[in-house]
């Protein structure tokens, strides 16, 4: 009598479970640091570069922006060290060429490198549009932790449906039951 656990429906199953928990839980620790804020002209905002493993030394921002009159849109940043006070200028111009279709609002992206530590991002100005909503991303391995997670679960999903699929039982059956369950007849006669 062969074990139940040991059956190519077992392994599907529970292999299956752990590849996709495992997975899940590569996903959950990607590296990943990002806030998100709605400004106005003159609002400040506080964001650190992280010399940690898995985090690289680039700042990405992103503009989305509705704007007044569907001209174009001019939003200017500035990018203060906190420690050595250096200052990075970001001047963002968005137009109909970053419109997001079937959309009235624009958006754009810059990448640039920023050196470890602390900053404030200051909200110069913004014209063309009243408010503005900004993301600061800095840039990391998180595509690979996602990607390799992502594509685990998959695996685990197929090995869980192709457990399902296979014929038998992981409850032996037959000859190999311990137990019958049920009424016997020959214990008890009419």
């Amino acid at each position: 009598m062969g074990s139940p656990l040991l059956s190519k429906k077992a392994f599907l199953y529970f292999g299956g479970a752990a590849i996709l928990l495992l997975g899940g839980i590569i996903v959950v620790m990607a590296p990943y640091h990002y806030t998100g804020f709605i400004a106005l002209p003159g609002d400040a905002s506080t964001f650190d570069i992280w010399d940690r493993p898995g985090f690289h030394e680039e700042l990405e921002i992103s503009v989305v922006v509705n704007p007044e009159d569907n001209g174009s849109v001019l939003v200017n940043l500035r990018i203060v060290a906190n420690v050595t006070l250096d200052t990075t200028v970001v001047n963002m111009s968005l137009s109909q060429v970053d419109r997001i279709p079937d959309k009235s609002t624009y958006e754009k992206h810059t990448t640039f490198p920023l050196e470890a530590g602390p900053y404030t991002i200051h909200v110069d100005s913004i014209i063309g549009a009243s408010d503005v909503d900004i993301a600061f991303t800095q840039i990391s391995d998180s595509r690979n932790y996602i990607v390799t997670g992502g594509v685990m679960n998959i695996v685990g999903l197929f090995m869980g449906a192709f457990g399902y699929c296979i014929g038998g039982s992981m409850i032996p059956s037959g000859n190999e039951t311990i137990v019958d369950w049920g009424f016997d007849e020959r214990q008890h006669p009419k």
